[in-house]
């Protein structure tokens, strides 16, 4: 089986190696901050050197969430 070393360019990934068990033309990340910010983003493989990839930003979306660490309004 093999493993190919995944590096990201750009948005919340940028200079992140992760290990995939398999190439994949586009690779979604979504992260949580500590302060509720949620980030989904879409990286697309734009080169492949035997088994390094790199990918780069394609698409980042911003969402908002509510966390229980909230002031309660009463």
């Amino acid at each position: 089986m093999s493993r190919y070393e995944a590096k990201f360019n750009g948005g919340p990934s940028h200079g992140d190696i992760i290990t995939l068990p398999k190439i994949q033309s586009t690779y979604n990340v979504t992260k949580v901050y500590d302060s509720g910010l949620i980030t989904e983003s879409v990286y697309w493989l734009v080169r492949a050197e035997g088994e390094k990839l790199f990918y780069d930003l394609k698409e980042e979306k911003f969402k908002e969430y509510s966390t229980h660490l909230e002031r309660d309004p009463r």
